[in-house]
């Protein structure tokens, strides 16, 4: 059976793949984030422009001054580069 041909006027469906919204992982690699209000408002922003951001608890540690132990701070930076879905990390402070 043949398929019929063609009219000159297109009824092709097309299909367009939905963006995929980048993402954005905070992390602290130094000094502990002195003002959460603030940070919690820079997430805010990013998150009304599109972006997903991904928060982890060890932005919010604190070890004396810094943002958790050497170990907490590595470990975190490394998890966080490890992440298929994250495009870029940021430090926060």
């Amino acid at each position: 059976m043949a398929l019929p041909r063609s009219t000159g006027t297109s009824n092709k469906v097309r299909l367009v793949r939905a963006a995929k919204r980048p993402c954005i992982g905070f992390i602290a690699p130094s000094g502990q984030v002195l003002d959460l209000a603030a940070f919690e408002r820079a997430v805010a922003y990013f998150n009304e422009r599109g972006y997903r951001v991904i928060c982890p608890v060890a932005v919010s540690r604190s070890h004396q001054r810094f943002a958790g132990s050497d170990q907490v701070r590595l470990r975190a930076l490394h998890a966080m580069l490890g992440r298929a879905e994250v495009d870029l990390v940021m430090a926060v402070r």
